[in-house]
C-alpha cells in the first residue's frame, strides 16, 4: 500500500496527524520524505516539460519563486508560457494558495496581511505595533498561523513558509488596505527606540514612505539607505537608492532642506556610487548634470577633479 500527503498542509489538529503518529510506531512502515528540488533538478524538470534545454533566466526565476516545489514550478512555468514572466501570480495559483486561509479567523488573516506587507521575516514587536491587536489576540493569531503551517517561527521572527503564499496574500489586498498597512509599518519602524534603528531600516522606510506618497520622508530615507549601503560596499544597492532619491527630488518642495544637501551634491554622490557599480554612462551623465547645476560656483580644484572623472568615464 502506498499513500501520499502534503506535509506542509497539515495543521497541528488535523486528524491525519494522529494516524501518522500511530503508523510511525509500526515496523512495517517506511516513511519517505520528498525534499524540494535543487536548482539542477528543477532545470531538468522544466527542460522535460519544454522538450528543450530551458533558458537560465527562466530556471532562475522559477526556482527563486517556487523554492524547489515541483507543483508550484509547473504552475509558474505555465505563466511564463503565457508571456508574462515574473509578473503577478496566475489567478488559478493565487486562488489555490488563498484557499488555505478560508477557515482562519479575522485576526489571523490580519496578521498574515501585515507580515506580507513587511516583506521579510517580521519581529513580534513590529507585528504588535502594526496589527493593532491586543497581546493575547496577537499570540492566538500567530499560533493559528504557525499551526496551519502558513508562518514559521524563527527565534524572534515570523516568516511565510513559502514566498508565493506571501505574494498571494499581498496581492489580495485592496489599494486602500495596502496604503494603510505600509503607513502603519513605516510609522512603527520610525518609532523604534533604538538610535541606530532608523539607519538599519532606512531602505525599508524609503520603500514604505514612497508607496504611501510621503515624498519628503521617502527622500530622506533613500539618501540614508544609499549611504549606509555604500559604507559596506553595497554599491549596486546604493545606486538604486540614489536613483529613487533623485526621482523624488522634484516632488519635494523644500528638497534641499529636507535632504540636508543641494541637488548637485546628491548627483555627485550618486555619480561616485555609479562609478563603483561599473556604470560609466550613468556616472558621466550625473557629473555633467552636476557641472551644469554648479556653473560659476564651482571651485577650480573641484572642477578639475570632476572633469578628470568625466574623462575616465
Amino acid at each position: 500500500t502506498l499513500a501520499t500527503y502534503r506535509s506542509d498542509e497539515l495543521h497541528s489538529q488535523h486528524p491525519l496527524q494522529t494516524a501518522l503518529a500511530e503508523l510511525d510506531r509500526s515496523w512495517h512502515l517506511k516513511h519517505l520524505e520528498l525534499a524540494r528540488f535543487t536548482r539542477v533538478e528543477l532545470a531538468a524538470l522544466v527542460g522535460n516539460i519544454l522538450g528543450r534545454p530551458p533558458p537560465p533566466a527562466v530556471v532562475r526565476r522559477i526556482f527563486t519563486r517556487s523554492e524547489g516545489n515541483a507543483f508550484l514550478a509547473e504552475e509558474l512555468l505555465a505563466a511564463e508560457a503565457s508571456g508574462q514572466p515574473g509578473q503577478a501570480l496566475p489567478r488559478r495559483l493565487q486562488g489555490m494558495l488563498l484557499a488555505r486561509l478560508a477557515t482562519l479567523t479575522a485576526d489571523t488573516r490580519q496578521v498574515l496581511r501585515v507580515a506580507a506587507t513587511v516583506g521579510r521575516p517580521t519581529e513580534h514587536q513590529l507585528l504588535a505595533a502594526t496589527s493593532q491587536l491586543s497581546e493575547a489576540r496577537l499570540v492566538a493569531a500567530l499560533r493559528a498561523a504557525v499551526d496551519h503551517q502558513l508562518l514559521v517561527a524563527d527565534q524572534d521572527t515570523y516568516r511565510f513558509r513559502h514566498v508565493l503564499l506571501q505574494e498571494a496574500v499581498y496581492g489580495e489586498l485592496l489599494p486602500g488596505e495596502r496604503r494603510l498597512l505600509h503607513a502603519a509599518i513605516a510609522q512603527a519602524l520610525t518609532e523604534d527606540p533604538q538610535p541606530s534603528a532608523l539607519r538599519q531600516v532606512s531602505a525599508e522606510l524609503a520603500h514604505h514612505w514612497d508607496f504611501v506618497g510621503d515624498h519628503p520622508r521617502a527622500l530622506t530615507a533613500s539618501i540614508t539607505a544609499a549611504r549606509a549601503a555604500a559604507e559596506v560596499y553595497g554599491f549596486s544597492e546604493a545606486h538604486q537608492h540614489y536613483q529613487r532619491a533623485l526621482n523624488l527630488w522634484k516632488q519635494v518642495p523644500n528638497a534641499e532642506e529636507q535632504a540636508g544637501l543641494p541637488l548637485p551634491g546628491l548627483r555627485l554622490e550618486a555619480a561616485e556610487c555609479a562609478r563603483w557599480t561599473g556604470l560609466p554612462d550613468q556616472t558621466a551623465a550625473l557629473i555633467q548634470e552636476a557641472l551644469a547645476d554648479l556653473g560659476p560656483r564651482l571651485e577650480p580644484a573641484q572642477a578639475a577633479l570632476l572633469y578628470a572623472r568625466l574623462g575616465e568615464c
